[in-house]
């Protein structure tokens, strides 16, 4: 079997069905190393969290974009630095930074999801039945059947590679994981019903719009929903250390949201982007 010269970093879109596909993909390539399993290393990238130390690593970074300057020091830290990505706001901030370093290859396509991308980068053959379910999903087309289903089923599951591996191609197995789905999908629809009357009117970059503390698990249906005659809507739920809102847009009166995100730091697509925001305890 053959090594791998310099250690290798996969930084993918955590937490994020389309970012972990991204990162399996690589995963099933590198497993032909025979130093695979000491050499190479996961990292989720999060937007406001600065990037790992990449030196003299070979990175790849997968449905996920840092800020220009961030990816300047990683180009100057490591071997080599590979973005694969199809975040439209990330391509405009990054434009041209492949020119001004030879260590870096970047390659977007806003038509396709980062999953998709990133297999046609390290293999061949053509992409998983579960791929294309994760880029329907990711690119709110939802032209295969029971897509929805599936992705809410294996989103109940941890992200684990052999685990997904086990769903790739398997005909049983997605038709499972959407006759699981569709609980799921019930038990979704109730919760919409539930905080779907909590929205109320805010304001975010100038723009009256619905806003509602919702769990992140909910928000893409959810604001879909609310966003109906509106610019967008946005959704936000507190972690230990930040909130994270989530913007949705669609319909008439829809704006691009990747421009309000990256007005706060975030990014992400014309109609489905994100950002998150310090908050602080409140003592009562």
């Amino acid at each position: 079997m053959k090594k791998l010269l310099h250690p290798v970093l996969i930084i993918y879109h955590g937490n994020c069905p389309d970012g972990f596909a991204s990162a399996l993909a690589a995963d099933l390539f590198f497993q032909q190393y025979e130093n695979h399993s000491s050499e190479v290393s996961y990292y989720k990238g999060r937007h406001g969290n600065p990037p790992p130390d990449v030196t003299g690593k070979e990175v790849y970074i997968l449905d996920f974009s840092f800020h220009r300057k961030d990816m300047e020091l990683l180009c100057q830290q490591a071997h080599k630095v590979t973005l694969i990505d199809h975040h439209i706001s990330a391509e405009k901030e990054l434009h041209g930074l492949e020119l001004e370093h030879d260590n870096l290859k970047i390659i977007f396509d806003m038509s396709q999801s980062g999953a998709i991308l990133s297999w046609k980068f390290f293999h061949t053959s053509a992409a998983p039945k579960l791929f294309a379910h994760i880029q329907d999903n990711d690119l709110w087309q939802f032209k295969l059947d029971n897509t929805h289903r599936i992705i809410m089923a294996i989103m109940s599951y941890p992200m684990e590679f052999p685990l997904w591996t086990s769903w790739l191609d398997d005909d049983e197995s997605l038709k499972q994981l959407s006759n699981e789905g569709i609980i799921l999908e019930r038990q979704t629809n109730k919760l919409i019903g539930r905080y779907k009357p909590a929205a109320r009117m805010g304001k975010i970059a100038g723009h009256s719009i619905p806003v509602v503390n919702a769990p992140g698990t909910i928000g893409s249906d959810l604001l879909h929903q609310l966003s109906d005659g509106y610019a967008f809507a946005a959704a936000y739920e507190d972690k230990r250390d930040r909130r994270v809102w989530q913007l949705r847009s669609g319909g008439k009166k829809a704006i691009d949201v990747s421009e309000i995100a990256q007005q706060y730091g975030g990014g992400g697509h014309k109609n489905a982007s994100g950002f998150s925001s310090e908050h602080f305890i409140i003592e009562l």
